[in-house]
């Protein structure tokens, strides 16, 4: 019994583990990514100040809108990585100091 339920817990963390690199193929959630809080913000600056110049612009941009989403994923999908090691390693160290 306990094998089985193991399993599950594998396939439970493999299908979360996926999933930011399923979102993307989902057309509403594309769509959603689409409209982000940057385009928002250009937008509301180009009707408070229409004038305005940005500083600087980006050193790079992305081929595609499809590319840029993936990129986001996959940063997203690092954060969580990392923040999850972190985790395990303060448990560990907190275990070992009892």
């Amino acid at each position: 019994m306990r094998a089985k339920s193991s399993a599950a817990y594998v396939l439970i963390r493999v299908f979360i583990a996926a999933l930011p690199f399923l979102w993307p193929l989902i057309p509403a959630a594309a769509n959603a990514l689409g409209n982000g809080t940057d385009d928002k913000a250009r937008n509301a600056i180009r009707d408070v100040a229409p004038h305005y110049v940005p500083w600087f612009d980006a050193i790079w941009r992305p081929s595609s809108p499809d590319m840029e989403r993936i990129l986001f994923t996959m940063q997203a999908l690092l954060g969580a990585l990392i923040f999850i090691g972190v985790l395990h390693a303060l448990r560990q160290r907190s275990g070992r100091e009892k």
